[in-house]
């Protein structure tokens, strides 16, 4: 009874120390970005990257709803100690959402040019914007493969490397913009 208590109420601190110091570290890293961005590049810069965002957000839906299935499938997994179906689920998650957001990210990288006429029709700023967009839809990948494998690394009991690995990604995000 109360060993149990005192183990569940450490668990839960840890993962919410480890929850809160990543979500910090995620938005300073994101302000930072904006007074870099806002310093070092135009106003047009900005809209650009703002122009962006939906059609990130729809093209990493796919992924995200693969990723939430498969968590939800991991944990219990991981929880009975069944490693070998865990690693199954992690790998073919993991894979499918490479695969299938990639697919995405090619498809969009060989129409950016039409996307991103669909999102402006600005003509100072399509030449940015068709510029920005496969970068962007590139990075998208990268960075929901990204947070797919902190969600599982969280899961299997280790929140404070998910906040040591933000940490790092952030810092090296923030000397990459110098």
């Amino acid at each position: 009874g109360r060993r149990n208590s005192y183990i569940i109420n450490h668990s839960l601190q840890v993962y919410l120390i480890a929850a809160i110091l990543t979500s910090i570290v995620g938005q300073v890293n994101t302000t930072i970005d904006g007074i870099i961005v806002s310093n070092t590049l135009s106003s047009d810069a900005i809209s650009v990257v703002t122009l962006s965002v939906p059609i990130l957000t729809v093209s990493s839906l796919l992924g995200s709803i693969i990723i939430s299935g498969a968590v939800l499938l991991f944990a219990p997994a991981i929880g009975n100690q069944q490693y070998r179906q865990a690693n199954r689920i992690l790998t073919l998650s993991l894979v499918s959402v490479l695969v299938f957001n990639g697919l995405i990210a090619a498809t969009l990288c060989i129409w950016t040019d039409p996307v991103a006429r669909f999102l402006t029709d600005d003509e100072r700023l399509l030449p940015y914007l068709i510029d920005y967009l496969p970068v962007s839809f590139i990075g998208g990948v990268v960075t929901l493969l990204a947070m797919s494998l902190g969600q599982f690394i969280e899961i299997s009991g280790r929140p404070r490397l998910v906040t040591k690995a933000m940490v790092i990604l952030s810092s090296s995000n923030i000397l990459l913009d110098d």
